[in-house]
């Protein structure tokens, strides 16, 4: 008599091979489960299982970050405005705003001014102007 319940999916070098070569194009790991025809918790439980697989996996998605890294370098060279404003707030930490630090060097708001005047009601009050 034959088990009841679902056929069993094994780890085969023919997945391995397809699984990097998913995660090189930057797919996530439900994108890569469903384009190997399986369940997101399948591969999750199989890359537990197989450390090639999860190896693979991370080899392919590093590659694709790194493929991608090199030609936004490209770019930043070629006088990308983009691309230099990009790579410049993701790797080396700028932003669209300067921050201002407090005394521990951390992010702090900007320190504002507030002048209080009494108003004894028969004139209006005079405000100063800055420019």
């Amino acid at each position: 008599m034959a088990k009841a319940g679902r056929k069993r999916i094994e780890v085969t070098p023919k997945m391995i091979a397809d699984a990097e070569r998913f995660a090189a194009t930057g797919l996530t790991y439900d994108q890569i489960a469903a384009a190997l025809g399986i369940a997101g918790d399948t591969l999750r439980r199989k890359r537990i299982e197989s450390k090639t697989l999860d190896e693979v996996i991370k080899k392919g998605r590093a590659n694709a970050v790194a493929e991608v890294v090199n030609k936004l370098y490209e770019m930043a060279m070629e006088k990308n405005l983009g691309a230099v404003i990009w790579f410049l707030k993701q790797y080396a930490g700028h932003h669209d705003s300067p921050a201002f630090t407090d005394a521990k060097n951390e992010v702090a708001p900007a320190p504002v001014k507030i002048n209080v005047m009494q108003y004894d009601g028969r004139k209006p009050p005079q405000l100063e102007r800055r420019h």
